[in-house]
């Protein structure tokens, strides 16, 4: 503790780091809370979903040193209140899978739009998890490729969505769930499970790319200046509020789906939303998200061939999901520990309840 005999720079800098870590837990606080209480609302917040989580404990590399040099005591406000904050924000999860069962769905997802090359190749994972179902995503042209890898499953498709299962596909069709690029977001695959028909979604919804693309513009110093155009304009600002309204309108649409289906359902795929926010929110409102009920980690899927090191070159998003009905349980979930590939796959071991009569 410094004394009152210490230069007054010395008090005024203690001083002022004191107020400037207690600003960043606090700030921390408010952000995180916006962002995981509906943040998507606020079109300005919604960069801040797609940038490294690290991003977030950046200054804690100043804050820190100047704290043991200064002010010790304030390592232990800065860590316990960012350690909190993050294991609150982050959805780390710490479930004990159960043991696959004979009867139980094992149900992998991925988008392949970037598994060009063998190292990059779905295959190994395949092997390793054996699933009974696959539900593919960005697979245009691909179906003959995969029917004919897999001659002892049934192989249906709609469009980019392509289904490959070891149970008899009843019913196949696209959904009438398109983006203002209109490109189809979910197909409805219905399956016959053990004499139990079950309805899968394999959904791709919109990615945010293009839209945070225009935001970024020439670089954030030089459009911060320039009101006409580019970064935060009104015209890029005004197509990329309305473009995030559309995404919330396609995720009400593919949830009354789900909701009037009157079968057991899954849906699996790429949905192209961080896993906290309204979207997500309204995702896992009334629909299990299987990596809470049973996952283990982060369970980052993407950027699998990262290269950043704000997240050390490891992916920084969850974007690929299985979401069930209450019908099922969740016994199992993993998602890919290592590929160079654009999307990591997700897997999940279900069992589908019982109905006591």
């Amino acid at each position: 503790m410094l004394s009152s005999n210490q230069p007054i720079v010395i008090r005024w800098a203690v001083a002022l780091l004191t107020a400037t870590s207690l600003a960043y837990v606090l700030g921390l606080t408010v952000l995180f809370a916006l962002l995981g209480g509906g943040g998507a609302a606020f079109w300005w917040l919604t960069p801040l979903y797609f940038v490294p989580q690290t991003v977030w404990l950046l200054p804690l590399l100043v804050l820190i040193p100047a704290s043991l040099a200064l002010r010790p005591s304030l390592v232990i406000v800065l860590l316990t209140g960012a350690a909190l904050l993050c294991w609150l924000h982050f959805d780390f999860q710490s479930n004990q899978p159960a043991v696959t069962e004979p009867g139980d769905l094992v149900l992998l997802s991925n988008n392949i739009s970037n598994n060009k090359s063998d190292s990059k190749s779905l295959k190994p994972y395949l092997e390793q998890q054996v699933p009974n179902v696959i539900a593919l995503q960005a697979g245009w042209g691909k179906a003959v490729h995969f029917a004919q890898a897999y001659p002892d499953h049934e192989v249906a498709w709609e469009g980019p969505f392509i289904l490959i299962s070891q149970f008899t596909v009843l019913e196949s069709a696209l959904l009438e769930l398109r983006d203002w690029h209109k490109h189809p977001n979910a197909a409805r695959f219905v399956i016959d499970y053990h004499g139990q028909p079950i309805a899968i979604y394999n959904v791709h919804l919109p990615s945010p790319r293009s839209d945070l693309q225009h935001l970024r513009g020439r670089g954030l110093f030089a459009e911060m200046f320039d009101r006409e155009k580019g970064f935060y304009s009104a015209e890029v600002r005004a197509q990329y509020r309305a473009n995030w309204m559309k995404r919330l309108e396609l995720v009400d649409q593919l949830l009354e789906e789900m909701e009037n289906d009157p079968l057991p359902v899954l849906a699996a795929g790429d949905f192209n939303t961080p896993s906290y926010g309204m979207i997500h929110q309204r995702l896992a409102q009334k629909h299990q998200d299987a990596f809470r009920q049973a996952g283990r980690g982060m369970g980052y899927t993407f950027p699998g061939d990262s290269t950043n090191p704000l997240a050390l070159a490891r992916p920084w998003l969850r974007l690929d999901y299985i979401f069930t009905d209450p019908n099922w349980e969740v016994r199992r979930f993993q998602t890919e520990p290592e590929r160079p590939s654009h999307h990591r796959a997700v897997v999940a071991t279900l069992r589908l309840q019982k109905n006591e009569p």
